[in-house]
């Protein structure tokens, strides 16, 4: 029996077994796991050991606000029971007190950077990051003593109202079926007040609210009308029937906000007439002058005007004929359109006629009339008008109560165009007395000539240091040399007076002037460098006037690929005249440029040619440091021939140029001895 049933197991396949599957590992084991293989990799912080750069501190604290958000909660299958409420676990203790110990640290480094401590802030991440790694092994299962743990540090009260308390993060493995009756919901902040409810506007009266709705309506006339522009394919009606709408927004408000000074009939508001007529070209008027009136046989010639005063009383009679023709005519509302241009014209002559500015774009041309004839200068309108623009901050000052200094500001421009004349001085023979006039002793002529070229170099030092000034974009020193300037003409002009009717030295008196002028190479741009290697000083060779130099330069931007070049050949001579011009591109923010101009230089290698069977052999070299340019916008100077260390005989000038200095202003201060006329 017992063979048969062993016989029958074994037939059946009651031998063979399947492989068990190995039990599931539980989560915090397989945490720790996790957390032992990821033991031997280096972090960042360790590879790159640069504690004090900030790039890799401001990544650090995004690491470590990474860290602090909990991981995912393991399976619901594999999660261990609960602990009884009221009894939180050591490792969820010890993560909570790392994280508010990190937010403590991170605090404190970000005061301590606001107050430039910078050794206090590296202090605080070197801690910072023991915590991060402290809290990687608290998460990971791992024990961590307290005596690890960097002690709290003191942050001090903030400057504005304190913060709130940070709400603490639920331990990893909590979630909703792990929270106890105990735990309350974090406290919301309190609702802030309501903003105050606007200001009521104020009752009308019949008469002004029956006023009021007549702009709205009128206003209303205008958006439909603008739309059907639009529509059609009018787009400058529509666009001049569009800003009128937006002046009757502007017109609603003052009305309904202002009890007195808007007493006005209705009849004054613009129509849709008189927008049209203001904007309507010479076709479409002709258009509807054909429309109203039989077209002559012939075209007739444009009429003329030599002058503006001219054209516009042609205009003016031409609309004058119109309105009494509509009015012969019954034509109602043509009459008063054409009144309003009539208005319109009868203004502008006035105006004119007083010498003001006439904006002839909003005067209506009617039909087979030339363009009114505008002679100016646009250029020269357009420094008048950004002159006017600078007038505007100054006035806001001066109601602020600040001072304003009056000498910065632009002068007339009638007092501008009289110093803007040329001038030429002459010499004393040429500004002789005639017969006519009195003889003036030998004394006084040399003085009255000495005098006019002192007030000349004064005057010329003041235009170019106008000029200089405006270029560099100062415009209240360049108006303060213009005003300087003009008083230097007119103490000329009395000068010049004296000297050709033969009148005596007028009084005049010397002050001392200071003059503050920041160094600008204004021919270059922000990011150029202007490389000048002039000539070469007595180089020390055996044969001077037989011997053949060129100069190779080597400038150390970019370092990855430095740039070099050489000069032309001159030959026979061992003081050569090169002159030759390097423009080189720099990048004046990028730290990598302000590096290589802090450490390094310019290197020059002077080199005699050589014969059909020997090399070209080197003279000596210079090295012209790029430091100086930190504070000068110019470097020229002759730098000596080297032979490593020792002198090689002879110098080589160079000149390098930037617009500015790379890290502060050069400002050159000179004191003039300034000659004044008391006139």
């Amino acid at each position: 029996m017992d063979l048969e049933a062993e016989l029958a197991a074994i037939s059946g396949g009651g031998g063979r077994r399947k492989p068990r599957k190995p039990a599931p590992v539980p989560a915090a084991n397989l945490d720790a796991m996790i957390a032992e293989s990821l033991k031997d990799i280096p972090s960042d912080e360790e590879v790159s050991g640069d504690d004090d750069d900030p790039d890799l501190l401001s990544e650090l604290k995004e690491l470590a606000i990474n860290d602090e958000a909990p991981p995912a909660p393991p399976p619901r299958a594999t999660r261990p029971a609960p602990a009884p409420p009221g009894a939180p676990s050591a490792e969820n203790s010890t993560v909570s007190l790392l994280q508010d110990r990190i937010s403590n640290y991170t605090l404190a480094e970000r005061k301590a950077k606001e107050n430039g401590e910078s050794s206090r802030a590296r202090r605080f991440a070197r801690g910072l990051r023991t915590l991060n790694d402290l809290l990687k092994q608290a998460k990971a299962g791992k024990p961590v003593n307290d005596e690890d743990i960097p002690p709290p540090v003191p942050v001090g009260k903030p400057a504005d109202a304190p913060a709130p308390p940070p709400v603490a993060e639920p331990p990893p493995e909590a979630s909703l079926i792990d929270l106890g009756p105990h735990e309350d919901p974090p406290s919301l902040p309190e609702p802030k007040e309501p903003p105050p409810p606007p200001p009521a506007e104020p009752e009308l009266s019949p008469e002004r609210q029956q006023k009021l709705d007549g702009i709205l309506r009128r206003q209303a006339e205008f958006k439909a009308a603008a739309l059907h522009c639009k529509r059609s394919g009018d787009k400058t009606l529509a666009l001049e029937y569009l800003k009128t709408v937006k002046q009757f927004d502007t017109l609603v408000t003052a009305f309904k906000t202002t009890e007195e000074g808007m007493d006005f009939d209705l009849a004054d508001l613009p129509t849709l007439e008189t927008v049209a007529a203001a904007v309507r070209t010479p076709k479409t008027e002709e258009v509807t002058q054909k429309a109203e009136e039989p077209a002559p046989a012939d075209p007739a010639p444009l009429v003329t005007a030599s002058s503006l005063d001219e054209a516009l009383r042609q205009r003016l009679a031409y609309f004058q004929q119109q309105e009494v023709r509509a009015k012969e005519d019954g034509n109602s509302s043509k009459a008063r359109r054409m009144g309003r241009i009539v208005k319109q014209y009868a203004d502008a002559v006035r105006a004119n006629a007083a010498g003001r500015t006439i904006a002839t774009d909003d005067l209506p041309t009617p039909p087979g009339y030339a363009p009114l004839p505008t002679e100016g200068d646009t250029q020269q309108a357009l420094e008048y008008l950004k002159a006017a623009k600078g007038f505007d901050t100054v006035i806001e000052a001066a109601k602020g109560g600040l001072a304003v200094d009056l000498k910065s500001l632009p002068l007339p421009p009638k007092a501008k165009e009289d110093l803007e004349h040329t001038f030429d001085v002459v010499s004393a023979e040429d500004c002789g007395p005639s017969e006519e006039m009195p003889t003036v002793s030998a004394e006084d002529e040399d003085a009255l000539s000495r005098l006019c070229n002192q007030l000349t170099s004064q005057l010329k030092l003041c235009l170019s240091n106008r000029e200089h000034n405006r270029a560099i974009g100062n415009i209240a020193e360049a108006n303060r040399f213009e005003h300087l300037a003009t008083a230097v003409k007119q103490d000329l002009d009395v000068v010049a007076v004296a000297k050709s009717l033969g009148q005596s030295v007028p009084k005049f008196h010397y002050e001392s002037r200071q003059f503050a002028v920041v160094k600008c190479n204004t021919d270059l741009n922000e990011n150029d460098l202007e490389l000048t290697i002039v000539r070469g000083i007595a180089y020390n060779v055996p044969n001077p006037k037989e011997v053949d130099t060129y100069v190779k330069f080597e400038f150390p931007y970019p370092q990855d690929a430095p740039v070099s070049d050489s000069t032309s050949v001159v030959k026979d001579t061992n003081s050569p005249e090169y002159n030759a011009v390097f423009p080189l591109a720099i990048h004046r923010g990028a730290r990598a440029c302000q590096r290589v101009f802090k450490r390094h230089a310019i290197k020059l290698n002077v080199y005699s040619r050589g014969g059909w069977f020997s090399r070209d052999s080197l003279l000596g070299a210079v090295s012209v440091k790029l430091a100086p340019l930190e504070t000068h916008a110019t470097l020229h100077d002759a730098y000596p021939l080297m032979d490593g260390r020792r002198p090689a005989g002879g110098s080589l000038e160079v000149k390098v140029r930037v617009r500015t200095p790379l890290l502060h202003q050069e400002v050159e201060n000179t004191t003039h001895r300034w000659l004044v006329i008391d006139n």
